[in-house]
């Protein structure tokens, strides 16, 4: 009848911000630029050249940045209780035992 007095605090999934800024300034920059370009008077045509440019080595910065960060630190999954390195050895699915991981001796 009543909501709880005292609510349950959702807690979503952690995002990897980090992970997603290629996309990011990729989203961004494009928006930026079609609302720039829309709201101001015509441009030079090299002008759009150099700002796409621009947004595309930004974000190819950002990319090799965490190409590097894979290289130092290994690989991360997406899900956080799956198996995703290479150094593990995985057990198959069965419906009575979850998946489990073992280390590598």
């Amino acid at each position: 009848m009543f909501a709880q007095a005292t609510a349950d605090v959702f807690h979503g999934p952690a995002i990897n911000w980090t992970a997603l800024s290629p996309l990011i300034v990729l989203l961004v920059g494009g928006l930026v630029l079609m609302i720039a370009a829309a709201l101001t008077p015509k441009w030079p045509r090299n002008l759009y050249a150099f700002f796409t440019a621009a947004i595309g080595m930004a974000s190819l910065v950002l990319a090799i940045v965490l190409w590097h960060r894979i290289s130092v630190d290994g690989s991360i999954g997406l899900v956080g209780m799956l198996c995703t390195s290479t150094t593990s050895r995985c057990s198959s699915r069965s419906p009575s035992r979850p998946l489990s991981c073992s280390p590598r001796c």
